[in-house]
């Protein structure tokens, strides 16, 4: 059986790989979109840091969201079966 509080652990396992891969995710699309840019266009390949933090809040609250409802589905699967 699992310990009655096992699902704050998940909750937070979810919400920090949620977040990590998220802003990975949106990182290495920034990064790889300004590369194209300058292969194919000539634009200078500049990384802005108003724009990374933009990307890593956006990236932060997608991954937030999608932990939160991850966890809902499980919460409510677990309350189901105990």
């Amino acid at each position: 059986m699992m310990r009655k509080q096992q699902w704050i652990f998940v909750f937070l396992y979810l919400l920090a790989a949620c977040n990590v891969a998220f802003i990975i995710l949106a990182m290495s699309i920034y990064l790889l979109t300004d590369f194209f840019l300058y292969l194919m266009y000539g634009v200078p390949f500049e990384l802005s840091l108003s724009d990374t933090l933009k990307y890593i809040k956006a990236s932060f609250f997608a991954g937030s969201l999608v932990a939160i409802g991850s966890w809902w589905i499980y919460y409510q699967y677990y309350r189901k079966n105990r």
